[in-house]
This record gives structure tokens, sequence and C-alpha cells, in this order.
């Protein structure tokens, strides 16, 4: 995968990105890609300017790709506009994995997102999904375990989990989930910068 060396510079910069998935007896290389973000303060909607680029570098390097994208929305009706958002970057482009839901609480003082309330995330994050999925995509919702606390998981249906949880020996989430993104400092020959490291426990994504 030499050609992702640079593209995956901008594809690892916020924590998910080029990804080694291992299940069963082999190992398959797949890239999550940023579509975008809302802003922290301001709320504002941003497309990673190397989206195309990285999506590009990934499929060329024969790794599945799928995206995510970064939200701080504070109802559901924001959630749908960051789908909406995500869905018009992509115009239609094949993707090989699920588009991802990503809410995290952020380190910026006063950070729009950190304090909806469980109820507005979840209705949120199952608006997000189900605006991605009338658009024939499939949906996913990512977050540590702290994160994944701030929602019903029951109110987001059988929707896969992706669950980051780092420099543990077995993940502790108490939930079901599809990814265990264990590492965010691993390597991957032909890759110069550090990549998240996951197990995949399924081969249906």
């Amino acid at each position: 995968v030499g050609s992702m060396s640079e593209n995956a510079k901008t594809i690892s910069a916020y924590t998910l990105g080029c990804k080694v998935n291992q299940y069963d007896t082999g190992v398959m290389l797949e890239s999550f890609v940023r579509a975008g973000y809302r802003g922290t303060t301001e709320g504002g909607l941003f497309a990673d300017a190397r989206l195309n680029e990285n999506l590009a570098g990934a499929t060329d390097a024969g790794l599945q790709t799928g995206v995510y994208f970064y939200s701080q929305a504070t109802s559901a009706e924001e959630a749908q506009e960051e789908a909406d958002f995500v869905l018009d970057q992509l115009g239609g482009r094949k993707l090989d994995l699920p588009i991802t839901f990503d809410h995290e609480r952020d380190t910026t003082v006063n950070a729009r997102g950190n304090n909806v309330d469980r109820d507005t995330l979840t209705t949120a994050a199952l608006a997000f999904c189900q605006r991605i999925e009338q658009a024939g995509y499939r949906s996913m919702v990512y977050g540590n375990k702290v994160d994944i606390a701030r929602m019903n998981l029951d109110g987001l249906g059988d929707r896969p989990i992706w669950f980051a949880e780092y420099n543990a020996l077995q993940p502790s989430g108490q939930f079901d989930f599809v990814l265990w993104q264990y590492s965010n400092t691993g390597s991957v020959a032909g890759i110069s910068t550090p990549v998240d490291m996951n197990l995949r426990f399924t081969d249906m994504l």
C-alpha cells in the first residue's frame, strides 16, 4: 500500500482512519476516511478537502472504503443536516463499508456537543443513520465507552457499533460491537504515519 503513505496522513488525522482489521484466519485492510465535520463552537459544516483524493488512494491501494463524519449535532435536525452533507460530498459514490456517525465529547472549551442529553443524542444518532440508509448506504455508530454511554443503544436498533478502547488486553464494553479499535499507534507497511488498529468480529459490514 505504498501509494497510501501521503493520503494516510490526512486519513488518520482525526482518530479514525486507515484500519487493519483481522478476523477468522485472514487479514483485511480497510480505510474509513473522514468526510467532514461540524465545528465545535459555531456549528458550521466543513468538508474534508481531501475526501475524494483519500478515497481514490485507498481504492487504488486495494482497500475497502467507508467514511465517517465528526458530529457535534445538538438535535435530530442537525444530525440529518450532517447526513445530507455527507451524501452531497459523496455524490452517489459507491462504498464498501458503512458511513459512520462519530459524536465525541470534544476538548474545546464550551464545545457545543458536550452537554447534549442522552435522549437527544440517541435521537440524533438515529436520525443520521436513517437518513444515510434512505440513500442506500449502511450506517454505523462510533465511540469509546464514555461516548457510547451517552446514548441509549436500544434506541439505535440493530445498527452496528464501532467501539474504541486503547491499551486493553480485551475490550471491556458491555454491549455488542462489530469493530474494536484497540490502538491508534499501529503501523502498516507503506504508510509512514501511525494508523488505528481494529479487530473486526464479523464479515457482515
